[in-house]
């Protein structure tokens, strides 16, 4: 992208928000999973300036210069990763907080909600210290639970540490910093600030639970974070107003310093957005704000748990879409021009289309546990496929009618004019019908209904046959009767080989079939490993934020509140190894089934080959 683009804004009516059309295309067009980087923070704080450095440019975001809000609503800004060309990295610029000219306390929320659902590094951008005052501002949080929710219908409570798992990375930037980094007369980091400052209070009464509830609460969402100080960038105040105009040799290098690590951080520790252990693209990001908006517009609570499941349906049915007009195109490509084809060209033609399909299905698809777009995309490929069959048949049919009806062309005209009505006749109508079996073997390429062809145009010229050896004065009735029955032995020999030739058509597509299921099977089996793997590094990730919380809470003497994680950690892993259990199980059926269909395959092949076919087993 060029440019920021806005992404939600409010509509005419100011109530209801709406997706911005161009920032829809721009999204449609990043495939490659993103890492998404949000910033909150009140208005003219510097929160635009900070995000274009993350762009690597100075000017992008605007910057006001003014005590009025310039950024409206949420803005995007989407870049190929500086640092992993797997990846884009997408920056959201929200509308500053607790502006004086809305007045709406719930339009704050909103956006918050949105800021918050719709990345995985969430920046705070605050100026001067980390104080009670600063805390306080960030009492939004506390509110979370009251505007998102994990499950629809969920009979549980949510709780801060259900919301974890879910919640972003947290960053808290503060700007114009002008304190010496120390606790208690000892240097410290700032991440170490951040955590003196989130200190919880001993005691039960009103005042204490008012000091710790906002320091409960961002403990409870964010546990992973960090924090950054950042001093004043310049001492100008005219400079400052247009910092995005300032060369970089005005700006004081402690400055550029901080801001730097703070853009080394983001680009090298935060990974791709992911929810529910999918990673997020551009066109599941924008399922997923066209969901969130949706929820609020009609003044529901946004369901994280609703949000993937509507993502879900959209990209699997746009995978399955994507799929079936591949694995068409392909065959269109391939099969058309070639046809008549045999069974073992047709069959190797569906193999390379099949397996380009399930490719473009993984690439676009989100994992469908239940498997039921993975059935719906089977069902269509193999209707898509048996089109193409039956195509091939009627070409086949064609080619060899056509080549039947011209190399007995010749006989037409000899029966018409009475050439075999005389003695002799049969031995001569004969020669020429030779003739034409000869033409019709040598001829290439004639598909797989050619035994089946000639056949029916053996029965269809019977009786004429029937007839000139009738009329043959020259014959005798034993050397008539030897010939309708070498006549009569050959189309039954002929017959035989059609039905033969129908039965291995029949296997070959029922094995096509089977090695359809099997390759389906194992991208299900793949996708499900991948899923089981980033499941374990969630979990890894999120036991030891809550270990660390855990021993925070140890050394604040907090000790309620410790054995309130130490519980919560035993029935995380206590979950965690049931999970792994019903994965393992789920592992081994999907092994079964592979064995299953490996076995009927093998079947197939050793029917195929009893019966004299070439069934080719993809």
């Amino acid at each position: 992208m060029d440019k920021p683009v806005p992404l939600i804004i409010q509509g005419d009516n100011g109530h209801k928000f709406t997706i911005n059309e161009e920032a829809k295309l721009c999204l449609q067009n990043i495939d490659k999973p993103m890492s998404v980087v949000a910033i909150v923070g009140k208005y003219r704080t510097g929160k635009s300036y900070l995000m274009n450095r993350l762009y690597g440019k100075n000017s992008g975001f605007d910057l006001g210069s003014t005590v009025q809000s310039k950024t409206k609503g949420i803005w995007i800004w989407a870049r190929p990763h500086p640092r992993d060309s797997n990846r884009c990295l997408l920056l959201i610029d929200t509308e500053g907080l607790y502006d004086v000219e809305k007045g709406d306390s719930t339009y704050d929320i909103q956006l918050f909600t949105l800021a918050v659902l719709l990345c995985n590094c969430f920046v705070y951008n605050s100026q001067g210290t980390i104080d009670a005052d600063a805390i306080n501002k960030l009492h939004l949080v506390s509110e979370l639970t009251e505007h998102i929710k994990i499950q629809a219908g969920g009979a549980e409570e949510e709780t801060g540490e259900s919301f974890s798992k879910f919640f972003p990375q947290f960053f808290w930037v503060v700007r114009d910093f002008t304190l010496e980094l120390n606790i208690e007369g000892k240097p410290c980091t700032p991440d170490e600030y951040l955590e003196h400052a989130l200190k919880m209070k001993k005691g039960h009464g009103k005042a204490v639970q008012d000091y710790n509830a906002p320091r409960e609460c961002i403990r409870a969402f964010f546990p992973h974070r960090k924090c950054f100080v950042l001093k004043k960038p310049v001492d100008d105040d005219v400079l400052l107003q247009k910092l995005d105009q300032a060369r970089e040799e005005d700006i004081k290098p402690e400055f550029l310093k901080d801001a730097n690590r703070f853009c080394e951080t983001v680009w090298t520790g935060v990974e791709a957005f992911r929810v529910k252990g999918n990673a997020i693209n551009g066109s599941r990001y924008l399922t997923l704000a066209e969901t969130y908006v949706e929820a609020i517009n009609s003044g529901a609570v946004p369901c994280i748990g609703t949000a993937v499941e509507t993502m879900m349906q959209v990209e699997c049915q746009r995978a399955l879409d994507e799929s079936v007009r591949s694995y068409s195109i392909i065959m269109e490509r391939e099969a058309l021009p070639n046809m008549p084809l045999s069974l073992k060209e047709l069959s190797s033609l569906h193999e390379q289309a099949n397996g380009a399909a399930l490719r473009v299905y993984q690439n676009i698809a989100v994992f469908d546990a239940e498997g039921n777009f993975q059935r719906k995309l089977q069902e269509a490929l193999l209707s898509v496929y048996t089109q193409f069959v039956e195509q091939n048949k009627e070409v086949s049919r064609d080619k060899c009618r056509q080549v039947l009806h011209n190399a007995y062309a010749n006989i037409a005209k000899k029966v018409q004019g009475g050439h075999y009505t005389g003695a002799g006749g049969y031995g001569k109508y004969q020669a020429d019908y030779q003739k034409i079996k000869e033409i019709y073997a040598n001829t290439q390429r004639k598909g797989p209904c050619a035994d089946e062809e000639l056949a029916r145009f053996n029965e269809a010229k019977k009786n004429e046959g029937k007839a000139i050896l009738e009329a043959d004065k020259k014959l005798s009735e034993k050397e008539k009767d030897l010939a309708r029955a070498q006549e009569e032995a050959e189309q039954q020999a002929l017959q035989a080989e059609s039905l033969k030739q129908k039965q291995q058509q029949l296997q070959q597509e029922l094995a096509d079939k089977e090695a359809s299921n099997l390759a389906m099977i194992q991208q299900v089996q793949a996708e499900f490993d991948q899923k089981i793997r980033a499941s374990q590094e969630m979990h890894e990730a999120d036991m030891r934020a809550k270990q660390e919380e855990h021993q925070r809470l140890l050394q604040e003497g907090l000790d309620r509140q410790a054995e309130q994680y130490k519980e919560m950690l035993a029935d995380m892993q206590k979950n965690h190894n049931q999970l792994q259990q019903q994965h393992q199980e789920q592992t081994q059926q999907l092994q079964e089934t592979m064995d299953r269909q490996e076995k009927l395959i093998q079947e197939i092949r050793a029917n195929n080959r009893r019966s004299g076919g070439s069934c080719t087993i993809l």
